[in-house]
């Protein structure tokens, strides 16, 4: 060895080889004080005491009784049951017992012993001489049953008797034949009782050994490690506040990693003054950005909640996002108008972070006063996008779908402006033809037009952002349209399911959209959310072309020509069914009498239907040619009828209790 190089040995080596002492200590006494063990030990030592006192009771019930009427005599019973007592007071049995078992699995006891007056009292009231009982057979009662196995069975068993361990053997005649069990109760806590007192010995004699084993290693470990730590954390305490190094006084026989770490302190702490001052700039502008990022996102929460919940006597609605990052571009709005009717908003901002939130919450907020000021979503659209186009310094845009739902037609009137086309559900899952639109933003003058779809009472309309259709999997692959539909169409909304949404479990709207955003989340699974996923479903409560009630005044059909014109895409199928209803509603008003004329409207797949009731004079309209000559005097109305007939595909009459039912069928 040079002169004046101390010999080196690594404190690791130091550390293991006091857990290791340590360990070796603690693994005896883990293997000295197992409990089971101890329980088994006590359970064998008890074990050859029952089987004595078993084999005992096997041979005094033959010998006082060679014959067995014991099965039949009370009193040979009760001389079995005092023997069987003192056994169990001699041995600390709790119980004693001989029973029989026949083939139907019913048990009758002959004697009931307990070394214990009470239990003894207990046990012979519930299954004294003759009792007969039925329950499941324990494990070693079948095995004695069988007379395979003659010796003694073993079971614990929890019953309504205690705890105990049950030992029973077959009492079996000259012929081999099982007579009747002999069952001994040892109580599982005198056995307990026994293992623990072992135990408390060899924990107290452990605890002993850990404790000079742990003295010995603390002092070690303090010695030889934790000192020469705190001397160095010291060290460091006191370069934080002056920023000056303090060289090292410890004296030491050898060289290992906390020399090492104090030799390097001295260089390290040199380097360190510069890099905290530059941590320090650091440290204040990223807490300075992720405040800001912070109040942002709280904001934005508070304009575009995770999700909105709507139960409304005429719809259930539940819109729903999640951000990609913490403020995102996407929003929605669901809005309950003073008309009765509702107002939706999706849309999707170009970029993300907070110059695209506040370029959200500036676009949503217009549309919303828009729409509840009553303008329709195309107007609404196109005079936000113009506001937009002339202060729009950072050239961003949105796509937005903007609609009103009017619950007592079953229309969705709205106006796209370069968003998604929705897809609506019922009989078939369907992406709507919809204009396309123009984003906000982009040009002004955008042109952006109304467009209407009729939702029949249980039908339903989703709209979506392409944060859901473009999300991708590990293979590159998009989730896509047609995988859309494929979950709308798993999860019809009468059926979709319930434990989705334990909060709204009353809408099915939320069990729809919950359905979606875990289907996309599961395709994605693995990869980071790259885009907001936002949605909006909205199911129509209300059957679509509720009746309207009118009173025989020509100014009253307006109402049914407003009815016809949203529910009839095709103008001119739909002026045709407006001339032939109006030309009918004109003949009842000028001649049949009534009091009042009901309309009420049905449309199915490629047709419309129109049933009018009134409560005037009969007239068949649709066999109107041999009505009696009284009705010859109405010339006009023969030609209304002849006008009727030829636009509409079918017509049937019916008069039902004083009332004139007349049912018109229309190709659409």
């Amino acid at each position: 060895m040079k002169a004046g190089k101390k010999p080196r040995l690594l404190l690791i080596y130091r550390i293991a080889a006091m857990f290791i002492i340590a360990f070796i200590v603690a693994f005896f006494l883990v293997y000295i004080i197992n409990k089971n063990l101890l329980i088994g030990n006590a359970i064998n030592d008890r074990r050859d005491v029952v089987e004595s006192a078993l084999i005992g009771g096997v041979e005094i019930i033959w010998s006082m009784d060679p014959q067995l009427t014991i099965f039949e005599n009370p009193e040979e019973a009760e001389a079995v049951h005092q023997v069987f007592r003192d056994i169990c007071k001699d041995t600390r049995l709790k119980y004693m017992y001989f029973y029989s078992v026949d083939d139907d699995g019913l048990i009758r006891y002959y004697v009931c012993a307990a070394g214990d007056d009470e239990d003894d009292r207990r046990i012979n009231e519930d299954v004294g001489f003759g009792a007969v009982q039925k329950r499941e057979l324990y494990e070693n009662e079948k095995i004695a049953l069988s007379g395979e196995e003659l010796g003694v069975q073993l079971e614990i068993v929890n019953n309504d008797y205690g705890h105990v361990c049950m030992w029973v053997t077959p009492l079996v005649n000259r012929e081999g034949e099982v007579k009747g069990l002999l069952g001994a109760d040892y109580d599982v806590s005198r056995i307990l009782e026994i293992a623990h007192r072992a135990l408390i010995i060899f924990t107290l004699i452990g605890l002993f050994a850990f404790l000079i084993t742990f003295l010995i290693a603390v002092k070690l470990i303090k010695v030889g490690a934790v000192k020469p730590i705190k001397d160095l954390s010291q060290r460091m305490i006191l370069f934080t506040e002056d920023k000056k190094a303090q060289p090292s006084t410890r004296k030491t026989l050898f060289s290992d990693e906390i020399t090492d770490i104090e030799n390097s302190f001295n260089t390290m702490a040199l380097e360190t003054e510069k890099y905290i001052s530059d941590i320090e700039n650091l440290t204040k502008e990223r807490v300075q950005s992720q405040t800001q990022m912070e109040v942002a996102r709280r904001i934005q929460y508070g304009v575009v909640p995770e999700k909105i919940s709507v139960a409304d006597p005429s719809a259930f609605i539940y819109g729903y996002s999640r951000p990609a990052k913490e403020v995102g571009g996407d929003f929605y709005d669901i809005i309950k108008l003073s008309s009765g009717k509702i107002g939706l908003i999706e849309g999707d901002v170009s970029g993300k972070g907070i110059s695209a939130a506040l370029f959200m919450m500036m676009i949503k907020s217009a549309i919303r006063e828009k729409i509840r000021s009553g303008v329709n979503p195309a107007t609404a659209l196109n005079e936000v996008n113009d506001d937009i186009c002339a202060s729009n310094p950072e050239s961003m845009f949105a796509t937005v779908f903007a609609g009103v739902f009017d619950p007592e037609s079953g229309v969705l009137t709205f106006a796209n402006a370069g968003h998604n086309p929705p897809v609506t559900m019922g009989e078939q899952i369907r992406e709507i033809e919809v204009d396309s639109g123009i984003a906000l933003g982009l040009f002004e003058d955008s042109g952006i037009i109304s467009e209407e779809v009729t939702l029949r009472q249980g039908e339903g309309i989703m709209i979506y952002t392409d944060g859901i259709t473009e999300s991708i999997d590990k293979s590159d692959r998009q989730f896509g349209i047609q995988r859309l539909k494929e979950v709308l169409g798993k999860e019809k909304p009468q059926n979709a399911d319930e434990d989705q949404c334990p909060e709204d479990a009353e809408n099915p709207a939320c069990r729809v959209v919950k359905n979606l955003v875990n289907a996309v989340t599961e395709f994605s699974e693995g990869l980071e959310q790259f885009d907001d996923l936002t949605c909006i479903t909205l199911i129509n409560r209300t059957k679509a072309g509720g009746p309207i009630v009118l009173l025989p005044k020509q100014s009253e059909f307006d109402k049914v020509k407003e009815k016809l014109m949203s529910s009839i895409k095709d103008t001119e199928k739909a002026k045709a069914a407006i001339l032939c209803c109006e030309e009918l509603f004109t003949n009842i008003v000028n001649y049949s009498g009534a009091g009042k004329v009901t309309f009420e409207f049905n449309p199915v797949e490629d047709r419309f239907e129109v049933t009018i009731t009134d409560d005037g004079v009969a007239f068949d309209s649709v066999n109107a040619e041999q009505v009696s000559k009284d009705f010859e005097f109405l010339d006009t109305g023969g030609m209304g009828i002849i006008l009727a007939k030829e636009n509409c595909r079918d017509m049937q009459y019916e008069r039902v209790d004083d009332t004139n039912i007349l049912k018109l069928t229309f190709d659409v």
